[in-house]
């Protein structure tokens, strides 16, 4: 398959001025298959998924009054985004060598997968910013980067992951 942009792409639908809806469907299917369309959708989904558990955690940990419990605020950091958005090169790299394995075992895997990804970049900012953002301060970590109790969390994450790859990738 051409790749992204020779096949399909916004000045051709500027020059053509084709803005009918079959060109612009055209046009965002022909952007899923690209990298780029792929880190952002990755990304976004960890940036929404982190956001909303954060929420939740802290709702169900330090609910103190009726105003902190409408509150739902929940937190990320921008360093996250690129981090969520790296799925869209690792997770092909290797589904093809996890895929044999049975559905059961796959969405662990993934969150092994994420642990190790969690301690490296962990690490990495630690190294070169002075401080991890997400650094755990407990019992349950590792080194400060990874939180072992997360690990059904990670696992349930894992599992939206395999169908997100599998919904973008026409498998």
């Amino acid at each position: 398959m051409k790749n992204f942009e020779t096949q399909f792409n916004c000045t051709n639908i500027a020059a053509n001025g084709d803005f009918s809806l079959p060109s612009l469907t055209r046009f965002c299917m022909n952007a899923q298959k690209s990298k780029l369309f792929h880190l952002v959708v990755y990304g976004c989904l960890g940036i929404a998924c982190e956001v909303l558990f954060t929420a939740t955690k802290t709702l169900v940990l330090n609910i103190n009054s009726w105003s902190e419990f409408l509150d739902l605020r929940g937190q990320s950091y921008v360093w996250m985004f690129p981090i969520y958005g790296s799925a869209a090169w690792l997770i092909p790299l290797f589904y093809s060598k996890i895929s044999k394995y049975p559905a059961i075992m796959r969405p662990i895997i993934f969150a092994l997968g994420i642990w190790t990804v969690e301690f490296i970049t962990g690490f990495i900012l630690e190294k070169v910013l002075g401080a991890c953002p997400w650094y755990y301060e407990s019992n349950w970590s590792i080194l400060g980067f990874v939180h072992l109790g997360y690990f059904p969390f990670w696992v349930l994450f894992g599992w939206i992951l395999e169908k997100l790859h599998l919904v973008l990738n026409d498998e």
